[in-house]
């Protein structure tokens, strides 16, 4: 299969494999060279992703083709320590504790509305954009319906676990 950059999780390569597509795990900071190599034939992300890392210049020009596919979403997060937390003033923990939840939103609003900026921008620079149809996503879904149980199972009782309560979520 074609093999494609994937991040280092094996939610990602499961994903990959039950497309038929040979996962190829590789870090943020070695994806270009893996591109412009040929390690790889493409990776996934954004477009937001793909021009701040400028990946996409890692593809030859007769193989730039971006499928929008919407197969997933990850939501970005921020992390410190609760050491570091706990010498911070109450007002600046409470700030820390809320704003994120509120900024979420207004985030990622932003984000969908640069997206078609991007796409045209792609576009510009030799991109061939491929919006599936809902009959095409489904193919892929259908593909990938066993892949959360495998991972989950593959993590053990805490993925399952997870698992379980994220279709719990999803359910109400």
């Amino acid at each position: 299969g074609v093999r494609y950059r994937s991040q280092e999780a094996v939610a990602h390569v499961e994903a990959y494999k039950a497309i038929g597509a040979s996962p190829v795990t590789i870090d943020v900071a070695n994806t270009m060279t893996s591109l412009q190599t040929g390690v790889v034939d493409g990776f996934d992300n954004t477009p937001l992703f793909a021009m701040a890392t400028t990946w996409y210049q890692g593809l030859d020009d007769d193989e730039r083709n971006l499928i929008l596919s919407k197969h997933s979403y990850q939501p970005g997060i921020v992390v410190y320590s609760k050491k570091w937390f706990d010498t911070l003033p109450k007002d600046i923990q409470e700030i820390l504790l809320t704003v994120p939840y509120d900024l979420t939103t207004w985030g990622r609003d932003q984000v969908r509305k640069m997206e078609p900026v991007l796409i045209k921008n792609l576009v510009r620079y030799g991109y061939e954009i491929h919006d599936p149809s809902s009959a095409e996503l489904q193919k892929f879904k259908d593909k990938e319906k066993g892949v959360p149980e495998n991972v989950a199972k593959q993590v053990g009782p805490a993925g399952q676990k997870l698992l379980k309560a994220v279709r719990t979520a999803l359910a109400n």
